[in-house]
């Protein structure tokens, strides 16, 4: 099978029935994921907002952020 023909196939084999891996999927959804609950995490901080400082104290992870 020629390069050109498999293009537009979601497996990559033509359409030959093949199931495609979904764990680039996953793992690109959890990153995703991660990435949002991180901006939620850190939205307060980055805004300005008054936080109590021991919720202040738990997003510095690095001691040189203090």
């Amino acid at each position: 099978m020629r390069s050109w023909q498999r293009v537009g196939s979601p497996s990559g084999f033509g359409g030959r029935g093949r199931r495609m891996p979904y764990g680039g999927a996953v793992a690109a959804g959890v990153l995703v994921l991660l990435v949002a609950w991180n901006f939620v995490y850190f939205f307060p901080v980055h805004t300005a907002q008054k936080v109590p400082y021991p919720g202040w104290h738990a997003r510095m992870w690095l001691d040189t952020w203090i």
